[in-house]
């Protein structure tokens, strides 16, 4: 299991391409289910509670010590014994945007176009001795001509040691030309030499764009009002291959749906309780094109 990191990949959302990262403040989260092993993972994300379903424990979790929301993600770096080969493994705290390839355990990133001048977020945590978290962005372009993967540029944070208490972090992006693709990559420990025992807490992430503008591609281009919102949420501005509108609580359930049939449409949140909600956009073959959230206060 020590070696067995090379894994997440979002093909699933090749039709759009992000100006956020998806679900940064890790507010929403849903159950996946692997063979007979079910748990928990950020939403639109792919962690190493995959390898739940090979006899490891879980370690990535949501949990209630956070900055703001409801929720952040804690990662640990943890023992166990392998069933299979019977030996003692090292599984380390992973996450990242995107989905599974189980069969070919690759990362292949999330389609990202935009230039962002730095990443920055929420951090807290103890890393053993000899160890170190980080948090790797990593830009990369496809190369028509090469018919190759070339890297743009990235960003790159480390932590060591004890943070007792949430401090905000920013690190400088450095990109050479137009990205196609961005692989966002937390661990809990150096991958290489990784010590058991090594935990780490993370909240709020999100890139800084060029103008100093914080939102997602939908917000950018859409208008979501009011929000928060009491029995009716209008979106506005609607690209044409917004076709279909789910609306999710934060367990990850389909609280309502609804179709767009023009560039406006007005949904009514009068059977939604207090809370903040996930919206989906998909187009009309039902690919994922734009997802957000809005706050409901009776």
């Amino acid at each position: 299991m020590k070696k067995s990191f090379t894994i997440l990949s979002a093909v699933l959302w090749t039709l759009s391409s992000y100006a956020q990262i998806p679900n940064g403040d890790l507010e929403s989260w849903k159950t996946t289910t692997v063979f007979t092993s079910s748990f928990e993972e950020p939403t639109d994300w792919a962690t190493s509670n995959i390898y739940i379903a090979a006899g490891a424990p879980a370690t990535v979790t949501k949990v209630t010590d956070k900055v703001s929301g409801n929720f952040a993600m804690r990662l640990e770096t943890k023992s166990y014994t392998n069933f299979i080969t019977r030996q003692v493994d090292t599984v380390v705290g992973l996450a990242g945007p995107g989905g599974i390839d189980i069969t070919n355990e690759s990362v292949q990133g999330i389609p990202f176009t935009q230039r962002p001048t730095s990443l920055k977020g929420s951090i807290k945590g103890t890393i053993m001795p000899g160890d170190s978290a980080g948090i790797l962005a990593l830009f990369t372009r496809y190369n028509e001509t090469t018919k190759e993967t070339e890297p743009v540029g990235g960003g790159l944070y480390f932590i060591k040691g004890t943070i007792g208490q949430y401090q905000p972090f920013n690190t400088a992006i450095a990109l050479d030309g137009n990205p196609d693709t961005l692989t966002l990559l937390i661990v809990s420990s150096d991958l290489t030499k990784p010590k058991v025992g090594s935990i780490l807490f993370v909240d709020n992430l999100s890139f800084t764009l060029p103008l100093g503008v914080d939102k997602s591609l939908f917000e950018l281009n859409g208008l979501v009002y009011p929000n928060p919102c009491k029995d009716l949420i209008v979106f506005d501005n609607l690209k044409p291959e917004f076709k279909n509108l789910d609306i999710l609580d934060l367990n990850g359930k389909t609280a309502l749906k609804a179709e767009a049939n023009g560039n406006k449409i007005e949904v009514n949140t009068a059977s939604l309780g207090d809370g903040i909600y996930i919206y989906k956009w998909s187009d009309e073959k039902g690919m994922p094109q734009r997802t957000g959230k809005f706050t409901v206060i009776k």
